[in-house]
């Protein structure tokens, strides 16, 4: 009998310990938003209707200079749970590919510690439906962009398929409304991607998956205020007569930013790109109407946070959890003129950082810098559990309890180039052109001139660079690999199947252009005779259609046919065109001296940037292929039905 009691006392001893333990144990909940910057909160951009964030804010430790690792989605969430930087996961962009093998994950690690995890909404991982040591997931993996997003079939799929929709019936809304990617939500409140994460959050907090018995850890990730800006017309109306901050550019910035800037300018949002750049006198309206629909979801955003806020706090055990508020990545909505992610700006890589908790931590700002490579020591120790020897980043525990400040400088890796920020400058080394970018954010905190190759500043880019080297010593490597911008080529001689891509094809926006043709045409030739593609938005081609010779324009995707009055037939001929840059077509053949002009569309538009960031394609005697959109009625794949003996083609680049 007394064994008996012996280990009834020893057992009732071990729960009591484990409840202890548990007590001591915080419970996290994990609010990110996606493309959400550091000024993107009401304490500093006042025009912005958020109630619930910033009543959050004012009660909270809030992290002045917190950086995106990454300020790309996929990267920087692979960061957070990796707690590792891009250079060791490899991810530098929206890739396809999983952490390497055996990388601890935040969650993996908390689960074994004893806590319950859950995952809500965007988490970017590849596949979209892997656990990644979540116990249960709600998965909202994003709002899509495109008809090809209605074969996702997540949570949210099965959500909208209820209500007998798909992502397309919002989604095919994209270009109707005059600017591509802002368009008033079409459908029923309820039915918006944010929405469904921030109620799918608290029926989660209200019913029984989260029990006080043991502690939790619940990752609530919000699609927006990520593209496209689609809120529903009562969020919109907050702001249609609201201050709007202007868009932080100069007329001629493009031209003095390295290649990149032009890369993330012209791939996700070269739409928007595209339209500035016909109507450049649109571009206030344009970046007004951006803002907006971004500030729109803002306050729908933060309309859940509330509603997540009051479900928290009407749990037993809210006293003992930790709120922590931050944002995947910023975006640009026209600073730089630039409307995404993806590069060192600020309104890209700084974020909010906020930490909520009074019975554990007095609210403060905090001025010290710390990146996304922090959270995961820094969820563990909140936990108390032990650091996995990998991790990369530092716990802003200290910090958090007022023993510290934070870090001196932060450090950004994206897209394959590198970035250290501290509170005088910035730096951006870029690769595979030998570029850089140095902006004296005491003197320029707008981040509008690079003084990287002033002489100047030439101790400050040596110093910084060694501290870029000192945290990657790969990057001594990689910037040796580094090259100069090839030459434009200014003229090429090609024949009957020739196709040249990129910077082998001379660059014609804005130029005068000649061609010089030697042509052998059939009975009934038909079909390209040469075709020139920038990047399946502009170009031009000269094609025969039933015997009669054309000359096709393409502007901002718009085309435009001109029919060549000269006589074609069977025979071979010597065809000379010029273009001057009023857009003046002169023609001419030698079999029988007859010239045509013709006022035409030329010249092709002269985008800002440097010419290498537009791909491009010139094709002989075929209308293109791939991505290469074909010219008149022409057929993709079709070939000319003659011979092109020799096609010399050239333009003044000066």
């Amino acid at each position: 009998m007394k064994g008996l009691i012996s280990i009834v006392v020893i057992l009732l001893f071990l729960f009591s310990c484990t409840n202890s333990r548990n007590k001591v144990k915080p419970n996290i909940i994990f609010i990110t938003t996606d493309c959400q910057s550091w000024e993107d909160i009401p304490s500093i951009t006042p025009a912005l209707k958020m109630p619930a964030l910033e009543k959050l804010t004012n009660e909270s430790v809030v992290f002045t200079n917190h950086y995106s690792v990454a300020p790309i989605s996929v990267p920087a969430r692979y960061s957070i749970i990796s707690g590792r930087y891009p250079h060791y996961h490899k991810m530098m962009d929206d890739g396809g590919n999983w952490l390497p093998e055996n990388t601890p994950l935040l969650m993996e690690k908390l689960s074994e510690s004893g806590y319950k995890t859950v995952g809500i909404g965007k988490m970017n991982f590849r596949p979209w439906e892997r656990k990644a040591g979540f116990d249960f997931r709600i998965i909202a993996d994003g709002q899509g962009n495109s008809s090809s997003d209605t074969l996702k079939h997540d949570d949210y799929y099965f959500y909208l398929k209820k209500a007998g929709l798909t992502r397309w019936d919002y989604l095919k809304h994209l270009n109707n409304e005059g600017i591509f990617g802002i368009y008033q939500w079409p459908l029923n409140d309820t039915l918006d991607i944010d929405y469904f994460v921030g109620n799918e959050t608290t029926k989660i907090l209200k019913g029984d998956k989260l029990t006080t018995n043991s502690p939790w850890f619940l990752w609530v990730s919000f699609n927006g205020p990520h593209y496209p800006w689609d809120s529903p017309s009562q969020f919109i109306e907050k702001y249609k007569n609201s201050f709007m901050p202007e868009a932080r550019c100069t007329e001629d910035e493009l031209n003095n930013k390295p290649y990149k800037q032009f890369l993330t300018r012209y791939s996700f949002s070269r739409n928007i790109a595209n339209m500035i750049d016909e109507y450049p006198k649109r571009q206030h309206e344009i970046v007004r109407e951006i803002r907006t629909g971004h500030f729109a979801n803002l306050s729908q955003i933060d309309e859940q946070i509330g509603n997540i806020l009051i479900a928290l706090k009407s749990r037993k055990d809210f006293d003992n959890t930790i709120i922590v508020f931050t944002s995947i990545n910023g975006a640009l909505l026209g600073d730089h003129n630039n409307f995404q992610a993806g590069n060192f700006y600020e309104r890209s890589s700084h974020v909010p950082f906020i930490v909520n908790c009074p019975g554990h931590f007095k609210k403060r700002n905090v001025t010290g810098f710390s990146s996304h490579v922090d959270i995961f020591p820094t969820f563990m120790e909140l936990a108390g559990c032990q650091l996995p020897d990998s991790l990369e980043g530092k716990s802003m525990l200290p910090i958090l309890k007022g023993e510290q400040n934070g870090e001196k400088h932060s450090f950004i890796e994206i897209l394959n180039n590198y970035a250290v920020v501290t509170s005088d400058y910035k730096l951006g080394l870029y690769t595979p052109y030998i570029e850089g970018e140095l902006y004296d954010r005491k003197v320029d905190p707008n981040e509008l001139n690079n003084v990287y190759n002033n002489i100047k500043y030439k101790k400050v880019v040596d110093s910084l660079t060694n501290l870029l080297i000192g945290f990657n010593p790969a990057i001594i490597e990689i910037m040796k690999n580094r090259i100069d911008f090839p030459p434009l080529v200014s003229a090429v001689e090609l024949k009957s199947g020739d196709n040249l891509r990129e910077n082998k094809v001379p660059f014609f926006p804005g130029n005068p252009l000649k061609l010089l043709l030697d042509v052998n045409l059939e009975k009934n030739s038909t079909g390209p005779i040469i075709t020139y593609d920038i990047d399946n938005t502009h170009g031009f081609s000269l094609f025969i259609e039933k015997g009669l010779l054309y000359f096709g324009i393409r502007k901002f995707e718009k085309e435009f046919d001109y029919y060549l009055p000269i006589e074609i037939a069977r025979g071979r001929y010597k065809i000379k065109m010029t273009i001057d840059t009023k857009g003046m077509l002169k023609v001419s053949r030698s079999q029988s001296g007859k010239e045509s002009k013709i006022q035409t569309s030329w010249p092709l538009p002269l985008q800002p940037g440097h010419p290498e960031c537009f791909p491009r394609t010139l094709s002989v005697g075929i209308s293109g292929d791939g991505w290469i959109k074909p010219y008149g009625n022409l057929e993709r794949g079709a070939n000319f039905k003659g011979t092109i003996n020799s096609c010399l083609i050239s333009v003044d680049n000066r």
